[in-house]
């Protein structure tokens, strides 16, 4: 996996964009900049250092147009990718021919998942095309329906959008059940609510070589009506388990004559 170098990050001068850089600065090498003209100088001043470029749609069609002409100008065979930052309902269609993710901060959309969303750009060959990627867990779940049953299983796989969990017998499709599951770094418990939608059975010992079972039993759960503070921890370790190497390196700034100073 390649070393990220530096992203460059254009956000409003009033400060409401703050949230971005605290979420990137512990994992990325960043330069921040709050003048969109500043792209030009930051990628002359900076040949092949800066590997995404990403912007807030706050600033306006023109400018955003300025910045990808000058992001697709600077390497007309490989531009590199720009991710926006707009409001809900905001449609952002790339002016040229970038690379270009829109992010939407959002109930459904912390902003955690900007991480993945960084992540999907800088390393397109090993996004996951889920519109929730998954990742790996392996952790004890209570499951509990409506009308009182009970189950002990597995967390097999979690998303932002829902979970797998291995179960020997499992509720119905359909079935609106709640999960009790402890979530990295702390391992403290989460407690979420759900749909099954998925329901798959034990897998019979002859439909396999040797005896193996050919596919994992259980139930995909699909989340409803998540609590902001659990769909953040999940997001938080989604991104913590995605595509890219991430690195603690300390944020650098861009003046207007692009001299970066720590």
């Amino acid at each position: 996996m390649r070393r990220v170098r530096r992203l460059l990050l254009l956000l409003p001068p009033d400060g409401t964009r703050t949230d971005v850089v605290s979420l990137l600065r512990p994992h990325f090498p960043v330069v921040v900049s709050t003048d969109p003209e500043d792209v030009s100088a930051v990628l002359r001043a900076q040949p092949g250092e800066i590997d995404l470029v990403l912007v807030d749609a706050g600033f306006g069609e023109d400018r955003l147009e300025h910045v990808t002409r000058v992001v697709r100008a600077a390497a007309p065979t490989r531009p590199v990718p720009v991710v926006v930052v707009a409001p809900h309902g905001r449609d952002v269609t790339p002016p040229v021919d970038v690379p270009l993710r829109v992010f939407t901060p959002g109930p459904d959309s912390p902003l955690e998942m900007l991480l993945y969303e960084v992540n999907a750009a800088l390393f397109p060959a090993e996004r996951d095309d889920r519109a929730s990627p998954r990742v790996l867990l392996t952790a004890g779940a209570l499951v509990e329906t409506e009308d009182g049953g009970t189950w002990a299983g597995e967390i097999f796989n979690v998303s932002m959008g829902g979970v797998f969990v291995r179960l020997s017998d499992a509720p119905a499709l359909g079935a609106h059940v709640s999960l009790r599951f402890p979530l990295p770094p702390d391992d403290s418990p989460v407690v979420v609510v759900g749909e099954v939608v998925r329901r798959v059975a034990p897998a019979d010992d002859t439909d396999a070589p040797g005896g193996a079972p050919m596919q994992v039993p259980g139930i995909g759960v699909r989340f409803v009506g998540m609590d902001p503070a659990v769909r953040s921890r999940i997001a938080r370790f989604v991104v913590s388990r995605g595509p890219s190497a991430l690195f603690r390196v300390e944020a650098l700034h861009v003046t207007r004559d692009a001299r970066l100073t720590s």
